[in-house]
Parts: structure tokens; C-alpha cells; sequence
């Protein structure tokens, strides 16, 4: 089964560290009324933690209570989720009981353009373009739409551009890496492997495999990219020669994995992402998978010989 690229749990990320490490607060899936409704993330911040978003977001606007939601190219905003985003607003002015809409802003961060919302629905809400690529809406409420790719080419954009795509993307990735901003480039490589592998190639200031392994196999997980290895090595004999006998047992074929992470695979080295599992799983631990694999290879040899006896009978 292909796993979904995680859109969501990474724009989460860029907020929780890069706020936080200004000394914001940042809450994530807050839960709003007595049914479990959440909103996707919540800034609190006072007059002088405002002055230093704005160094990093293009957030001129936030008040006191600051509603974040993301939506991803495979959750798009349509006029009935502008409706839920607008209620959860609601129930969270009832939950810290604040009165006073001005010191409440929304913002809806999106992948894509939301034209239905921003230009077909005036009979719901109206949006006019407030800058390029953020709409602010005629709702009582403070709401804007960040439109990621159309947002300009600026530093207070950076994180915000990681969510388009196409030259924009390659553009951004291009900055980052130039500017030094590893840490986020390696977010987007979560997101977009091809692209920022070859946006990272061109980049001489680009840190060596070995600084990105360890990054790479905690974030996608040790024992998917084990698993591909494994699948690798059984379609080039000349890798598992290569790979040494103390570490791993010689496995059939086990199932493929998602595109990006077999891409990743390739584009990183199967050895060195091997040696970057172990040293994060340790040895017992990688054989102890490699036997379960090879089991449950085992069991599923054996059941289709058996599915095979009972058609042909």
C-alpha cells in the first residue's frame, strides 16, 4: 500500500520549531468543544514575540489568538471546509472565552489555489487579494488564505514556499540550501525527494551523506528503509556481496514500499543507509527483523502453495 507524503505532520513541524525557538508557545490538534474537533495549530503570542514572527513569517497581521490550518494538495479547502474552519474558530473563542473578535486571527495555509472559496461562493464570503498570494476575507472574523505558490520569493516566506511546487519549489530549495538552511531543507526532502536531491546536487555548501543519514533513517523510520534494502539487495547480488554477512542474513524479496522511499534509497546509498540503521537500531534488533521478514516471507510461500492445491482440486 502506498503511504500518503506527510504534508500535514511537516507543516506541524515547521511551526513547533522555529516559534518555539523564538519562545512561543505553539499547541498542535487542539481540541475545541466536548467532540473531539481539533485545529491544526494554535499560536498565543503578546506585542513583543509578534515583532519577532514577522521576521521569519508573513504573519503582520496576528493578534493575541492566532487559528493556523493546512491544507495539502490531497485536502483541499472547499466552501464546506472554510465553514468547518470558521466553526472550530468559534469554539475556540468559547473555550478561553474571548469576546473580542479583534484579538482572534485564522489563517488557512494552502498547497493549492482555492478558487471556488476565494471567488464562487460571494453568497458565503467574499476574498480580496491583500498581497500577493494572501486573500483576507469579509468575515467577521480576522481570516486569510495563504496561497503557498504564489507567495513571493522572500525570506519570510522560506517556510511557507516548501508546500508549492514546480520552479517555485526548485527556486526556494535553491535559497534555502545557499543560505544555509539545512534543517528545513531536510523537511523538504520529506516532501519532495526528487526536487530537493537535485536542487541539493548543484549546492556546493551541502553537507556530506553521512551529516543527513541519521536525519534521514529517524524521520522515514529504520525498519521501512531496512525493508527496501533488503529488497534491493535481493534484486542486485553484487549489493549483498557488498553488505556484510555479521550484519545481515540473506532474505528474499519482501514487498515494495512507497515511491519516495525507495527513491531515497537509491539516491542516499543502500550501504550507507544501512550502517545508519544499525547504528540507530543496533545490531540484535536489525537481525531480529530480518528474521521476521524472512518468516513471514516463509508463511506467505507456503499459503499460496496451498491456494494453489485447492484450486487445483
Amino acid at each position: 500500500m502506498k503511504l500518503a507524503t506527510p504534508w500535514d505532520a511537516v507543516y506541524k513541524q515547521v511551526f513547533v520549531r522555529f516559534l518555539s525557538s523564538l519562545g512561543v508557545p505553539v499547541q498542535t490538534q487542539v481540541e475545541v468543544g466536548r467532540l473531539p474537533k481539533t485545529l491544526d495549530a494554535v499560536v498565543v503570542a503578546d506585542e513583543s514575540q509578534r515583532a519577532q514572527i514577522v521576521q521569519w513569517f508573513p504573519f503582520n497581521y496576528f493578534q493575541r489568538y492566532n487559528l493556523l490550518e493546512f491544507k495539502s494538495p490531497t485536502d483541499p479547502l472547499t466552501p464546506d471546509e472554510y465553514k468547518r474552519v470558521i466553526a472550530r474558530a468559534y469554539l475556540f473563542l468559547a473555550e478561553v472565552g474571548e469576546n473580542d473578535l479583534r484579538e482572534v486571527t485564522v489563517t488557512i495555509i494552502t498547497a493549492t489555489k482555492p478558487r471556488k472559496v476565494l471567488k464562487g461562493v460571494p453568497q458565503l464570503v467574499r476574498f480580496a487579494e491583500e498581497a500577493s498570494g494572501r486573500y483576507i476575507s469579509d468575515d467577521k472574523l480576522s481570516v486569510r488564505v495563504l496561497v503557498a505558490p504564489e507567495l513571493p520569493l522572500e525570506r519570510r516566506n522560506y517556510l511557507l514556499l516548501l508546500f508549492a511546487r514546480g520552479q517555485k519549489l526548485r527556486e526556494t530549495l535553491l535559497r534555502l540550501a545557499q543560505e544555509g538552511w539545512w534543517e528545513i531543507v531536510r523537511l523538504a526532502y520529506l516532501l519532495h525527494p526528487k526536487e530537493a536531491s537535485e536542487v541539493l546536487a548543484m549546492s556546493r555548501r551541502y553537507p556530506t551523506l553521512e551529516e543527513n543519514i541519521r536525519f534521514i533513517v529517524r524521520d522515514l523510520g529504520a525498519e521501512k528503509l531496512l525493508r527496501e534494502i533488503v529488497a534491493m539487495m535481493d534484486e542486485d547480488p553484487e549489493l549483498a556481496r557488498r553488505i556484510s554477512r555479521e550484519v545481515l542474513v540473506m532474505s528474499r524479496k519482501y514487498p515494495t514500499l512507497e515511491e519516495n522511499i525507495r527513491f531515497i534509497v537509491q539516491d542516499l546509498g543502500a550501504e550507507k543507509l544501512l550502517r545508519g540503521i544499525v547504528e540507530e537500531l543496533g545490531r540484535e534488533k536489525v537481525e531480529q527483523l530480518l528474521r521476521e521478514m524472512d518468516e513471514e516471507q516463509k508463511r506467505k510461500r507456503t499459503d499460496g502453495r496451498r491456494r494453489s492445491r485447492k484450486q487445483g482440486r
